[in-house]
């Protein structure tokens, strides 16, 4: 892997990461203050948000370990 290819990647999780934050935040924005949800359901999407939360960090670790393996 050289030099040029690794910057890119880095690049690509910055973004990615930039990105995920964005739609957290306005994801949390609107189940918490949308008056139209039932408490329970509110509850749920907050957990479900959490799950992916956790574990969307590592998804791109995952793919640089494939993109070395493959190169």
């Amino acid at each position: 892997m050289n030099i040029e290819s690794l910057g890119a990647f880095k690049i690509l999780i910055i973004i990615y990461s930039l990105f995920s934050i964005s739609f957290l935040i306005n994801w949390i924005r609107f189940k918490f203050f949308n008056p139209s949800l039932y408490p329970e359901d509110k509850f749920i999407s907050f957990i479900v948000m959490l799950f992916i939360t956790v574990f969307w960090v590592f998804a791109p670790p995952l793919y640089l370990i494939k993109f070395l393996k493959k190169n």
